[in-house]
């Protein structure tokens, strides 16, 4: 099973919720405890809470963008490459079949070098996508696992 962008922003939300639960809980100490010692903990609590969710938040973010980035261009990318390679060694056996038959048949052989060509073309467009999404994958995951926490 995939990691889904969209999981992964629910997740969040959880948790962005139960942050929020927490920033209520420490306001809700204030009829209870007054004083230096309070305000103190408070400023800490709430400093924390906001670092900590702000962190988790863009990490978070980083993983969904990552995994739907993966899911729904990179795969695509993979699978029609994939699906171009095959079509590439059909086409090259269809030629060699022509070839073998009738070598002055040219018009079985271009059909199939044709065929080749389109193949080929698919395959390289696939591959640059490949290349490029990679990197950009590569840094979304770095950042969500930037290690902040």
């Amino acid at each position: 099973m995939a990691v889904d962008g969209g999981t992964v922003t629910s997740d969040l939300a959880s948790i962005m919720t139960e942050f929020e639960n927490y920033g209520k809980e420490i306001t809700g100490l204030a009829g209870s405890w007054k004083g230096a010692s309070y305000d103190g903990l408070k400023e800490k609590a709430e400093n924390f809470s906001s670092t900590f969710s702000s962190t988790i938040k863009g990490e978070m973010e980083a993983l969904a963008n990552a995994a739907n980035k993966y899911n729904d261009e990179y795969i695509p990318a993979k699978r029609a490459k994939e699906n171009a390679e095959s079509a590439y060694a059909a086409a090259e056996r269809a030629y060699n079949t022509a070839a073998a038959k009738d070598p002055q048949d040219t018009s079985g052989m271009s059909s199939a070098s044709d065929d080749m060509s389109k193949a080929k073309t698919e395959i390289d467009e696939n591959q640059k996508k490949m290349d490029k999404l990679k990197p950009e994958i590569e840094a979304l995951l770095k950042t969500a696992a930037s290690g902040k926490l």
